[in-house]
């Protein structure tokens, strides 16, 4: 065998640099020249596991002034569906009491919706994770969203849980840093 049909998966041509590309060169069908190609990686999926502690017991009802406050810091959360699919039914699930894990999902997926200069739709979920040390206590949850990349993904978490954070203190959140922070990631 030559060198170059050495190994078929190994790009060939101009393609050889070490440079980043966006193609992908995982294999060549039988027969052509040109491997197949991913035009695009746009959202990743992101996973946060969350210790709510002390605020595992607490629902959005239970702060007062809690979704004042929220909808003060991020006024477009009003939009957001939910799960009822609703325009609306983020907000509604805060008014009947919701978890804090839940509520870090939705500004997580706000502040990247925001700071992204294409004003991408962002989706989530959420779910309760039992922590084997605390017989199982609701305060572990697991929370996976879309994001552009991994450190969009951490950075927009950090911010989140730190405005959350501030809301049941009572504090007023640094929204506009948060999103200042994002915005000078590459989208």
């Amino acid at each position: 065998m030559t060198p170059s049909h050495a190994d078929p998966y190994r790009p060939r041509g101009k393609h050889r640099s070490k440079k980043p590309t966006h193609r992908c060169w995982a294999f060549l069908l039988p027969g052509r020249r040109s491997p197949l190609e991913i035009l695009s990686l746009s959202i990743a999926l992101f996973e946060l596991r969350l210790d709510l502690k002390d605020n595992a017991k607490l629902t959005t009802r239970d702060v007062p002034a809690f979704r004042e406050q929220l909808l003060q810091a991020l006024p477009t959360l009003r939009e957001h569906k939910c799960w009822s699919g609703e325009t609306g039914g983020f907000i509604q699930e805060v008014d009947l009491g919701t978890d804090f894990a839940h509520v870090v999902e939705h500004v997580i997926l706000e502040l990247q919706h925001l700071a992204d200069p294409r004003h991408r739709i962002y989706s989530g979920w959420t779910k309760p994770t039992p922590d084997p040390r605390t017989s199982g206590d609701r305060r572990m949850y697991t929370l996976h969203f879309q994001t552009r990349s991994f450190e969009i993904g951490s950075a927009a978490s950090k911010r989140a849980v730190g405005i959350v954070s501030d809301l049941v203190r009572g504090h007023p959140p640094d929204t506009r840093g948060a999103l200042d922070e994002l915005g000078t990631f590459t989208w």
